[in-house]
């Protein structure tokens, strides 16, 4: 975009050109809100859990061991946090021990 006009015959448009020649065409974008005018109280969210995800028993034990850096305030978050059943195959991270792509040196 090279230039812009606004217009008082037209409150609600900017013109826009892409270069400074004077032949060229002005083009309108419109200002004006497109959206529905919906209220948020309308919309209900999407559940993506029914209940709170656990987490690897390694990772908890990782976080607990770091409470010290946490202010107390919000110990009693990190203390009630959900731990999987079990650890599983997976490290500290989530992710599984065993890689599923090759690696190029």
């Amino acid at each position: 975009m090279r230039e812009i006009q606004y217009r008082r015959l037209h409150p609600k448009t900017l013109f826009v050109r892409y270069s400074h020649e004077p032949d060229e065409e002005w083009k309108g974008v419109s200002l004006v809100k497109r959206a529905n005018n919906i209220a948020l109280s309308e919309i209900e969210p999407l559940k993506i859990n029914e209940k709170p995800r656990e987490i690897n028993p390694l990772k908890i034990k990782d976080i607990l061991s770091m409470l010290h850096l946490i202010p107390p305030v919000y110990h009693d978050f990190y203390r009630r946090l959900k731990s999987a059943s079990k650890s599983g195959d997976e490290d500290v991270d989530g992710h599984a021990s065993m890689l599923d792509f090759d690696v190029q040196l």
